[in-house]
């Protein structure tokens, strides 16, 4: 059971030590961005919906009668929270595989350096995985915005339906899942896409990340935690029986990760096939008219 919000949070790093083996080849390869490696994501889905947004958004600079570095506002938008999206997910599964990988050595009874290890990629894993779906529902907040756009007329910011993508102090943070979810449903009722946002809003996986992540934003999970020995008396080995953060609640166990990187892939790649059914069907380009990709 897990969680996610809204806004594309930046996280500060901390040194740690990672899991650097090798991971299947997925690459983003679209033009302007460099062709990075992303494990486990349907890159392609990624991709195609790239292509269809940046198609349209070249047809809107075309006709809008803006300052040149704001006629693809809409684009831009989409653009940097899908890589965003991209990035935070690659992050989650090297947090991911370092925890694991940690915590099998530890059992959750660690020297102080392990303890920091542990807390940093817990940290890391769920305030990005989190970040991940927040970039994700933005991502699709201005995608909306830029199909809803004209291109036959000159258009101005922001239109009716997405009133909220505009330049303007508290407009662009109250871009959040809820609302964006509200407003596919409004605009986009019935689409796989829409359907998919409300399945997630309502996920009870969805809300335990994000308690998890509230919880890790306010204390460490490695300042104190309870280890249960009640059952490993007398045994060869004194493994704890299990280990919860304290403050928390949290069970901590190498599947704490694992576990949930495993929702994670499958609802990230579920809402880029959703994503890029949405922009085929609602900017039907042929495979000609795109921009081709850098693989």
């Amino acid at each position: 059971m897990w969680t996610a919000a809204a806004n594309c949070l930046e996280v500060e790093e901390r040194s740690m030590t990672v899991d650097t083996t090798p991971l299947p080849n997925h690459r983003l390869g679209v033009p302007g961005l460099v062709n990075l490696e992303v494990p486990d994501l349907l890159t392609d889905m990624w991709r195609d919906t790239v292509r269809r947004a940046l198609t349209r958004a070249n047809e809107i600079a075309e006709q809008r009668q803006v300052a040149r570095d704001q006629r693809k506002f809409e684009y831009q938008h989409f653009y940097s929270a899908w890589v965003g999206l991209a990035f935070r997910f690659r992050d989650c599964a090297i947090y991911d595989r370092t925890f694991t990988a940690s915590f099998e050595r530890s059992h959750g009874d660690a020297n102080e350096e392990t303890l920091y290890e542990e807390d940093a990629a817990l940290f890391g894993f769920f305030v990005k995985g989190l970040s991940a779906l927040d970039c994700f529902t933005y991502g699709l907040y201005a995608l909306g915005a830029l199909i809803r756009t004209p291109t036959t007329v000159p258009s101005v910011r922001p239109i009716t339906a997405f009133p909220l993508l505009v330049p303007v102090a508290g407009k662009l943070q109250s871009i959040t899942f809820e609302r964006t979810q509200q407003t596919f449903a409004g605009e986009f009722a019935g689409q796989p896409i829409t359907n998919h946002l409300t399945r997630l809003w309502a996920d009870p996986d969805y809300k335990n990340w994000k308690y998890i992540r509230n919880v890790l934003a306010h204390r460490a999970a490695s300042a104190g935690r309870s280890l249960d020995y009640s059952r490993s008396l007398g045994a060869q080995t004194m493994t704890p029986l299990s280990v919860t953060q304290w403050g928390g609640d949290i069970p901590l166990s190498v599947e704490t990760t694992s576990s949930r990187y495993i929702w994670l892939r499958e609802t990230v790649n579920a809402g880029l096939q959703a994503a890029a059914a949405f922009a085929a069907a609602e900017l039907p380009y042929q495979e000609d008219e795109l921009p081709q990709p850098l693989l």
